[in-house]
């Protein structure tokens, strides 16, 4: 539900009037028409001089006489989006009946959840949380909160999100009380006492404020001795006005259903330290001591342009990261015989797109890659015969016409990655993508053009990272679910159009700081699911604009991009499952990867067969002094 701007002003209200019945089909049916100035038929209810409408996406929870809560989808009246239909198939029992908007704010007949992130986009406030309570089915909605307006105003500028800071603790559990003719809520400080003293508005638009630009954050009504804004720009943060500034902004007063107006004209020079070019989310820990910021998207290569390597030069081909962090270049087909666009041309298994041959058909993008194919090549390793990002070969090299010797065959079955090393007792140890052998590492390597472009950069996360990172870190300030679990991965379905075939499958990875968007996105039901992972059969479903919200809250998201079977592209079982390499070796024939299928619930660490191509997402360290 947004705030729109319009040049009217009015104070007096009248009364809202709700019918429930059921229909014809069974379904309970709500009919409202909200708290409204009376003098503008159009609009539902007020916020001084902005008024809020219904959205299509809008849900309310409406409880009955015995505290049974059902949530109600809203449907506005064409032509009228003050009125709207409330449907549940359900129904509630009978009245009187309490209800609050937006429903994933609700708790309880007494108590809501302020959330501690918010969202805009086009300058409007979203889900401004409203309140009603009727003894029998007229229902008279008004706002429990009041709201921050906040103008901001500087030429070439950007702002991705606001942080607010406040002396009141301003998100957390909250007790409605509805016995005055205004209703107000107050912090429930007994039990959970789950309140910060922080919220933070994401704007979904990074709007620029080059001519001005108005920022809306709700917050309880209250005498504020102190609030501090901090405000970022896509590329971080870029500077933070509080009472120190010669523009002083203590001693706030927020009044329910009021704005309470703070303008910035000019800020103080800044250069702030920015996110890498080409990363998103985080930082993330991989280890105690050690975080990293995720690439934008999945590894792609092209045989067109060229690019750097490390050592110096230049080599044909382009490096680059997936434009968003759902794409992928390959997909399933049904054809017969079976042909793959993306990793493999032609049909039959044949005709993998190759730069050595002038003939190929296919020059676009790949992502599914053998281990260690970087490109990189050491003459002195006889073992290394399969390097280059298009390589498919799956035979060992022991048989015709390789035939590698013994010796060889025995340090690298499938030739591809590092051969392992012989010690002085004639044994071998593995070779990873590290140390002496990081050039064979991707992101080492080559330079990557949509991040940064030279060599040296990424890198692959080791097998021993990517398990901490999933399983053994301690999250930060993440909202725990409703069992208590701190999630630190979760499978999750993309679903951003209406066709019935428009899904990604895929794991989104939770950032060390998280909280989780009450009233924009359900919990998942934990308690259902065997452990806090889930499968993708039990999955949430997110739309576009959800989303948007948590790759904003940091998280990284990794495709579902199947796996490459040598010159066959595949989904394995013809499920849509993950496969990621890792920058560790298993051993001569296999190096670790992690994996997560649509038939399961876990997320595996496990050896594969290094000529299987497979999915590379890189990572860059972070420091905090650096950014």
């Amino acid at each position: 539900m947004n705030t729109k701007s319009l040049l009217f002003s009015a104070v007096l209200l009248t009364l809202a009037f709700a019918s429930c019945s059921k229909d014809d089909s069974n379904v309970t049916r709500f009919t409202a028409i909200m708290e409204r100035p009376s003098a503008q038929s159009s609009d539902k209810t007020y916020l001084d001089n902005d008024y809020i409408k219904w959205e299509s996406d809008d849900v309310v929870k409406i409880f009955d006489a015995t505290a049974v809560g059902a949530d109600f989808a809203v449907t506005p009246y064409s032509g009228d989006l003050a009125k709207a239909s409330l449907v549940n198939s359900e129904g509630v029992g009978q009245g009187p009946y309490t209800a609050i908007y937006p429903a994933g704010l609700a708790s309880s007949t007494t108590q809501l959840i302020l959330p501690v992130s918010q969202f805009s986009t086009d300058g409007n406030l979203m889900h401004l949380p409203m309140y009603a309570t009727s003894n029998d089915t007229r229902l008279e909605f008004k706002n429990l909160c009041g709201a921050l307006r906040i103008y901001l105003q500087e030429s070439n500028v950007q702002v991705s999100r606001i942080e607010v800071t406040a002396s009141n603790v301003i998100n957390g559990t909250f007790n409605i009380d509805a016995s005055g003719s205004e209703p107000a809520i107050s912090y429930n400080s007994w039990w959970p006492n789950d309140g910060t003293h922080t919220t933070t508005l994401y704007c979904l638009d990074n709007p620029d404020i080059t001519n001005g630009h108005y920022f809306f954050v709700y917050l309880p009504a209250g005498v504020y001795s102190s609030i501090e804004i901090k405000i970022y720009k896509p590329t971080g943060w870029w500077c933070t006005k509080n009472s120190t500034d010669n523009t002083s902004i203590s001693g706030i007063t927020v009044r329910r259903s009021q704005y309470t107006n703070i303008g910035f004209r000019s800020f103080p020079p800044f250069n702030p330290p920015i996110i890498p070019e080409g990363a998103i989310g985080g930082p993330i820990s991989v280890s105690a001591n050690q975080q990293v910021y995720f690439s934008k998207g999945n590894l792609q290569w092209s045989s067109e342009g060229t690019h750097q390597v490390l050592g110096g030069g230049t080599v044909p081909g382009t490096w680059r990261f997936a434009e968003h962090q759902y794409d992928f270049v390959g997909g399933p087909c049904t054809d017969s015989p079976v042909s793959y666009v993306g990793n493999v041309s032609g049909s039959n298994n044949e005709n993998i797109v190759n730069v050595n041959d002038a003939t190929a058909p296919y020059s676009g993008w790949i992502d599914l890659f053998g281990w260690g194919t970087s490109g990189y090549h050491d003459a002195n390793d006889e073992g290394n015969l399969y390097y280059n990002p298009y390589s498919y070969a799956s035979a060992f090299i022991g048989d015709a016409p390789i035939n590698a010797s013994q010796r060889i065959y025995n340090s690298n079955w499938y030739g591809y990655g590092p051969s392992e090393q012989y010690d002085a007792n004639d044994q071998l140890s593995p070779s990873h993508l590290t140390g002496d052998f990081a050039s064979y590492d991707w992101g080492v390597y080559n330079g990557i053009s949509n991040g940064g472009g030279t060599p040296n950069q990424w890198r692959t996360l080791t097998t021993t990272e990517m398990t901490y990172m999933l399983n053994n870190r301690i999250r930060g300030t993440q909202t725990a679910l409703m069992d208590g679990t701190q999630l630190k991965f979760l499978e999750v379905v993309l679903h951003f159009t209406n066709a019935s075939n428009d899904y990604i499958y895929g794991t989104i990875v939770f950032p060390d700081v998280f909280n989780w968007p009450d009233g924009y996105i359900e919990r998942p039901n934990i308690n259902k699911l065997n452990n806090p992972i889930g499968s993708f059969d039990e999955a949430i479903i997110l739309n576009a604009e959800q989303y948007m919200i948590l790759e904003r809250l940091g998280c990284v998201f990794l495709p579902a991009a199947g796996m490459r079977e040598g010159g066959q592209y595949h989904f394995e079982f013809m499920d849509p499952d993950g496969y990621y390499w890792t920058s560790s070796a298993s051993n001569n024939v296999n190096a670790h990867n992690f994996i997560f299928k649509a038939t399961n619930t876990t997320m595996s660490n496990n050896p594969y067969q290094r000529y299987r191509g497979q999915s590379v997402r890189l990572v860059r360290n972070y420091t905090p002094s650096a950014k």
